[in-house]
């Protein structure tokens, strides 16, 4: 049995869940096991999640339950300390997503040649950001008028789906310096993820150290560290990229 959003708001309603109690707690077929899988589980409505913590708490014999989400910490935390994590991770690439072409143009420029402009890029990476924020904002929103989740637990969805997309693009930047990186040692190279501005990826290569190559690296993954410690991330992008000012300052 599954369940998955159908109301117009994409959200999924009590309802849905207590028909799969219901489902689950019958006996299934040759006493076997049981299957229930909640398909965007992070959908679940106040009254559908609390719902389905009873089932969590005293769940049917011989039951197993699937949760799939991508957005699992948006999840509540009570059904979450009940559940074993299993990351799934898809076949490495970049992101189809609107923003990534801003993103590759931003990445395709270059390091600032000065610390002002690498203030000015920074700039430019946290409006991307921001007009994200206000996409989803706006979505979850329009949700929130077909269901029954209150204002905090909208802003709990807004800020999970922000740190998803956020960490989307910093592993973006991290492949784009990981192109650079494989450019650098094998200009042939027939495995750039960024293979449709390969031109730009080979010059900023011909252009690094191979010490410098490695520590853009370094300060892709330091701003990610610091965005996941609440710092701001305009701050966090800039400090990388007034890094990536000075790697291009090194000798090759």
């Amino acid at each position: 049995s599954r369940v998955e959003p159908q109301s117009k708001g994409r959200q999924i309603l009590v309802r849905e869940l207590r028909e799969l109690n219901i489902r689950i707690s019958r006996t299934s077929y040759e006493g076997g096991w049981k299957v229930g899988i909640v398909l965007d589980a992070d959908r679940m409505n106040p009254a559908a999640a609390n719902a389905f913590l009873k089932t969590l708490e005293e769940p049917p014999p011989r039951c197993l339950f699937l949760l799939v989400s991508k957005l699992s910490h948006a999840l509540m935390p009570t059904i979450l300390s009940r559940c074993q994590r299993v990351s799934v991770h898809a076949e490495e690439g970049l992101p189809d997503t609107p923003w990534m072409p801003q993103l590759t143009e931003l990445l395709a420029e270059g390091p600032p040649g000065s610390v002002i402009d690498a203030l000015g890029r920074a700039a430019d990476y946290t409006a991307i950001v921001e007009n994200v924020i206000a996409e989803i904002e706006a979505d979850e929103k329009e949700h929130q008028l077909d269901s029954e989740e209150p204002d905090d637990v909208l802003q709990a969805r807004v800020s999970a789906r922000v740190k998803e997309v956020e960490h989307s693009m910093f592993r973006s930047m991290l492949l784009w310096h990981r192109d650079v990186l494989v450019a650098h040692t094998d200009p042939e190279s027939p495995v750039l993820l960024y293979e449709h501005v390969r031109e730009a990826v080979l010059h900023q290569a011909q252009a690094l150290s191979l010490h410098a190559a490695v520590r853009n690296i370094g300060a892709v993954e330091d701003a990610l560290r610091q965005r996941e410690r609440n710092f701001r991330i305009r701050t966090a992008l800039e400090q990388m990229l007034i890094e990536f000012g000075r790697s291009a300052k090194e000798k090759t």
